[in-house]
């Protein structure tokens, strides 16, 4: 399309709504937001950055002063020992020297 078609389009429809923002303002409210947006981003890094040096000092020192490590107290039998002696052990019988060993035949 043509520049002159193009204004022969907007000359029909008049003034239109009235503006209510002009250049200055849009600046000055893109220039709060990004101000705010970098105060938030300073903070941000400000507290992540106050966290690892806590937990750098934290792991490093620990948490305070540790207690010594006590041996463990005896171990007292819950049974008192019998005075009953062992049963015997007995011995299988062993054979004779002079019996022969069993024959075996295979077929």
């Amino acid at each position: 399309m043509r520049d002159d078609d193009i204004r022969a389009l907007f000359r029909g429809v008049g003034d239109g709504p009235p503006v209510i923002f002009d250049a200055g303002d849009v600046i000055t409210r893109g220039s709060r937001i990004r101000a705010r947006r970098r105060a938030a981003a300073i903070v941000a890094s400000a507290v992540g950055s106050a966290a690892i040096v806590v937990g750098v000092v934290v792991a490093a020192y620990g948490t305070g002063p540790v207690e010594p490590v006590r041996p463990a107290d005896p171990v007292v039998p819950a049974v008192t020992p019998s005075t009953v002696p062992p049963p015997a052990v007995t011995h299988p019988t062993t054979p004779s020297p002079d019996a022969s060993p069993r024959a075996t035949t295979r077929p």
